[in-house]
């Protein structure tokens, strides 16, 4: 199973136990779409530190191009839209870096099984979202 990191750093890299999963590293995202294209990944871990203002059109793309493999957000402290931006765009959860070393394990396994990586207070703004959203569409008058 290849998981692929899009980041500045190797942190990530470093905590992902390595027995039953390859990890390939990129901190050029261009080389890591190249990568990807061809390969299909089981999982994508994309740092948002790394590509800030572009982090939307980059997960975006990658959705596009690999659907069926789960695209996590890493980051420190985000802003709650930030991250909810990214799950709209194909993020399917939310790594905070300062819980990495506690969480990477139970991420991955969770993620390769369908499910999602978000708090529940996000899951409560993201249900919030939608439903004004519906609201807005069925009009106020």
């Amino acid at each position: 199973m290849d998981i692929v990191i899009i980041d500045h750093q190797e942190t990530l890299a470093r905590l992902i136990p390595t027995d039953r999963v390859t990890v390939q590293f990129f901190d050029d995202p261009l080389a890591a779409f190249r990568f990807i294209e061809t390969s299909e990944p089981a999982l994508v871990f994309v740092s948002f530190g790394l590509l800030r203002d572009e982090v939307f059109l980059c997960i975006e793309y990658l959705y596009r191009i690999i659907p069926d493999s789960p695209i996590i957000l890493t980051g420190s402290r985000l802003e709650d839209d930030s991250v909810l931006d990214c799950l709209q765009a194909g993020a399917r959860g939310y790594l905070e870096l300062g819980d990495a070393e506690k969480f990477v394990g139970k991420l991955i396994g969770a993620v390769v099984n369908g499910e999602a990586w978000i708090s529940r207070r996000l899951v409560a703004k993201l249900l919030q979202r939608l439903q004004n959203r519906r609201y807005e569409s069925l009009g106020t008058g």
